[in-house]
Protein backbone atom coordinates (compact mmCIF):
# COMPACT_ATOMS: atom_id res chain seq x y z
CA UNK A 1 0.00 0.00 0.00
CA UNK A 2 1.34 3.46 -0.85
CA UNK A 3 1.06 6.69 1.43
CA UNK A 4 0.68 10.28 -0.14
CA UNK A 5 4.27 10.89 1.19
CA UNK A 6 6.08 8.22 -0.56
CA UNK A 7 7.50 10.37 -3.25
CA UNK A 8 9.08 11.91 -0.79
CA UNK A 9 10.29 9.65 2.13
CA UNK A 10 9.16 6.42 2.95
CA UNK A 11 9.21 4.56 6.58
CA UNK A 12 12.59 2.13 4.95
CA UNK A 13 14.12 5.83 3.66
CA UNK A 14 14.25 7.12 7.32
CA UNK A 15 15.39 3.60 8.61
CA UNK A 16 17.66 2.92 5.85
CA UNK A 17 19.27 7.35 7.17
CA UNK A 18 19.29 6.26 10.46
CA UNK A 19 21.57 2.92 10.14
CA UNK A 20 23.92 5.32 7.56
CA UNK A 21 24.09 7.40 10.63
CA UNK A 22 24.51 4.44 13.08
CA UNK A 23 27.64 3.57 11.51
CA UNK A 24 29.05 7.08 10.27
CA UNK A 25 29.68 7.60 14.07
CA UNK A 26 30.95 4.12 14.30
CA UNK A 27 28.39 3.28 16.91
CA UNK A 28 26.94 -0.16 17.03
CA UNK A 29 24.15 -0.85 14.49
CA UNK A 30 20.70 -1.11 16.53
CA UNK A 31 18.08 -3.54 15.81
CA UNK A 32 14.83 -1.79 14.63
CA UNK A 33 12.04 -3.04 16.53
CA UNK A 34 8.23 -3.04 14.91
CA UNK A 35 7.73 -0.24 17.84
CA UNK A 36 10.31 2.03 16.10
CA UNK A 37 8.97 1.36 12.53
CA UNK A 38 5.29 1.94 13.85
CA UNK A 39 6.45 5.05 15.74
CA UNK A 40 8.29 6.53 12.70
CA UNK A 41 5.20 5.66 10.10
CA UNK A 42 3.30 7.87 12.43
CA UNK A 43 5.39 10.52 12.66
CA UNK A 44 6.05 11.13 9.59
CA UNK A 45 2.21 10.48 8.84
CA UNK A 46 1.95 13.58 11.72
CA UNK A 47 4.50 15.46 8.97
CA UNK A 48 1.88 15.22 6.39
CA UNK A 49 -1.05 16.48 8.22
CA UNK A 50 0.96 19.40 9.14
CA UNK A 51 1.34 19.63 5.29
CA UNK A 52 -2.08 19.81 4.84
CA UNK A 53 -2.58 22.43 7.42
CA UNK A 54 -0.17 24.79 6.29
CA UNK A 55 -1.72 28.30 6.20
CA UNK A 56 0.72 29.84 4.05
CA UNK A 57 -0.48 30.01 0.33
CA UNK A 58 3.01 30.97 -1.36
CA UNK A 59 5.02 28.55 0.66
CA UNK A 60 6.95 25.96 -0.87
CA UNK A 61 5.19 22.46 -1.57
CA UNK A 62 6.47 19.98 1.00
CA UNK A 63 8.09 22.15 3.18
CA UNK A 64 6.25 22.23 6.15
CA UNK A 65 6.21 18.62 5.38
CA UNK A 66 10.39 18.37 6.13
CA UNK A 67 10.11 20.80 8.97
CA UNK A 68 7.74 18.82 10.53
CA UNK A 69 9.23 15.80 9.79
CA UNK A 70 12.17 17.20 11.13
CA UNK A 71 10.55 18.17 14.65
CA UNK A 72 8.50 15.31 15.27
CA UNK A 73 11.42 12.79 14.78
CA UNK A 74 13.59 14.39 17.15
CA UNK A 75 11.36 15.11 19.82
CA UNK A 76 9.66 11.85 20.03
CA UNK A 77 12.78 9.63 19.64
CA UNK A 78 11.10 6.72 17.66
CA UNK A 79 15.01 5.12 18.57
CA UNK A 80 17.22 4.08 21.48
CA UNK A 81 19.97 6.26 19.77
CA UNK A 82 20.36 8.51 16.72
CA UNK A 83 17.10 10.30 16.46
CA UNK A 84 18.41 13.86 15.93
CA UNK A 85 21.23 12.44 13.00
CA UNK A 86 18.38 10.54 11.54
CA UNK A 87 15.48 13.30 11.78
CA UNK A 88 18.01 15.98 10.10
CA UNK A 89 18.72 13.29 7.31
CA UNK A 90 15.37 12.88 6.68
CA UNK A 91 14.60 16.30 6.37
CA UNK A 92 17.17 17.23 4.35
CA UNK A 93 16.11 14.10 2.15
CA UNK A 94 12.99 15.85 1.74
CA UNK A 95 14.00 18.71 0.60
CA UNK A 96 16.48 17.48 -1.53
CA UNK A 97 13.81 15.07 -3.63
CA UNK A 98 12.06 18.77 -3.88
CA UNK A 99 15.31 20.36 -5.46
CA UNK A 100 16.22 22.58 -2.64
CA UNK A 101 19.15 22.40 -0.03
CA UNK A 102 19.61 24.10 3.37
CA UNK A 103 22.14 26.51 3.42
CA UNK A 104 23.49 26.29 7.33
CA UNK A 105 26.59 25.28 9.04
CA UNK A 106 26.88 21.77 10.95
CA UNK A 107 26.97 24.25 14.22
CA UNK A 108 23.60 25.77 13.21
CA UNK A 109 22.79 23.01 12.40
CA UNK A 110 23.24 20.97 15.67
CA UNK A 111 21.59 23.86 17.53
CA UNK A 112 18.18 23.96 16.03
CA UNK A 113 17.65 20.35 16.33
CA UNK A 114 19.49 20.14 19.81
CA UNK A 115 16.52 22.81 20.99
CA UNK A 116 13.84 20.78 19.15
CA UNK A 117 15.27 17.61 21.46
CA UNK A 118 15.54 19.82 24.57
CA UNK A 119 11.78 20.81 24.16
CA UNK A 120 13.35 24.72 23.62
CA UNK A 121 11.64 24.53 19.96
CA UNK A 122 7.97 23.96 21.14
CA UNK A 123 6.56 23.84 17.71
CA UNK A 124 7.05 22.40 14.23
CA UNK A 125 6.01 25.63 12.55
CA UNK A 126 9.35 27.20 14.60
CA UNK A 127 11.38 24.65 12.45
CA UNK A 128 9.53 25.80 8.91
CA UNK A 129 10.37 28.79 9.43
CA UNK A 130 13.91 28.20 10.18
CA UNK A 131 14.41 26.43 7.36
CA UNK A 132 12.72 28.49 4.97
CA UNK A 133 15.47 31.14 6.12
CA UNK A 134 17.56 28.95 4.99
CA UNK A 135 16.64 27.80 1.65
CA UNK A 136 18.96 27.30 -1.28
CA UNK A 137 17.71 25.95 -4.79
CA UNK A 138 20.22 24.20 -6.82
CA UNK A 139 21.62 26.84 -9.78
CA UNK A 140 20.40 25.62 -12.96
Amino acid sequence: MTSPWDSLITVSDVLQLHARGILEHNQTPIAISQTAQDCVEGRIGNAWTSEGYSADEDATPGLCFAGYLLYYLTRDHCFPDGNKRAAWSAAMAVLASLGLTVNASDDEAYSLVDRIANGIIKDGMEVVYWLTGRLEAPDI
